[in-house]
């Protein structure tokens, strides 16, 4: 298992998130690019990817939760500052294993979470109410 971290931040600001990204034995056995420092273009996924296990699919799990001191020191914020954990397990297409798993820690001031959300086309509108009122 290969541990890849990053601290990033906007030029000139404080660090906005600490990012662990996690590579199975397997990608880094079929991929050995995803271990060095520069990865090259589109970075350490692109290397699993073109090693036979794309297109990757993920699913993103996400807490609020407070940091570990590694983590507070690291962003510049107190223990007691909530920080919103999101959590990308990546799948492989060829294998059907989890072959990454990348973990973004986030200050919670600094983000906003935006979805779009649609109906599937099945539903129906308009739909009669339940109950009605009188």
């Amino acid at each position: 298992m290969l541990r890849r971290r990053r601290v990033t931040s906007p030029a000139s600001e404080p660090p906005f998130q600490v990012v662990d990204s996690w590579v199975s034995a397997e990608a880094v056995r079929d991929a050995p690019q995803v271990a060095e420092p520069v990865t090259g273009p589109g970075g350490y996924l692109d290397r699993i990817e073109e090693a036979g296990h794309g297109p990757l699919t993920w699913r993103e799990y996400g807490r609020s939760r407070l940091p570990v001191r590694e983590e507070a020191a690291l962003l510049d914020i107190s223990p007691e500052s909530p920080v919103l954990e999101l959590m990308w397990a990546g799948t492989s297409h060829s294998s059907g294993r989890v072959v990454e798993v990348t973990v973004r820690v986030i200050p919670a001031d600094r983000v906003e979470l935006v979805a779009d959300l649609t109906r599937h086309d099945t539903a129906q509108w308009p739909v009669s109410p339940i109950n009605k009122r009188d």
